[in-house]
């Protein structure tokens, strides 16, 4: 076997960067413009995702997570899922609303 030497250099190949997609970007849920946010919270009739009320609410999907955590934001838990009623979430921030208004 040859021996190997110190200033002997094998090519390194850089790691390709990976581009993540947008966040929420297969969100079903959109805050409709002509309805804001209340309207469009009630019409919706299935159950949200953190990834779909994250951007909703105008917060980060960890802020969620914080206020399920601290039993500020009304949560349905299924096992370790977690799912939001939009109904209960558009009272839930009427209230809070109302509260700011005060």
């Amino acid at each position: 076997m040859p021996p190997v030497s110190a200033t002997a250099s094998k090519a390194v190949t850089p790691t390709p960067v990976r581009r993540r997609s947008p966040r929420f970007k297969n969100s079903s849920f959109r805050v409709d413009p002509s309805l804001g946010i209340f309207a469009s919270l009630e019409r919706h009739t299935s159950l949200l995702t953190v990834e779909e009320i994250a951007p909703a609410l105008a917060v980060s999907a960890k802020a969620v997570y914080g206020m399920v955590a601290r039993g500020t934001l009304p949560v349905v838990r299924l096992g370790q899922l977690l799912r939001f009623d939009p109904k209960a979430v558009a009272i839930w921030l009427s209230r809070r609303t109302a509260e700011v208004a005060h």
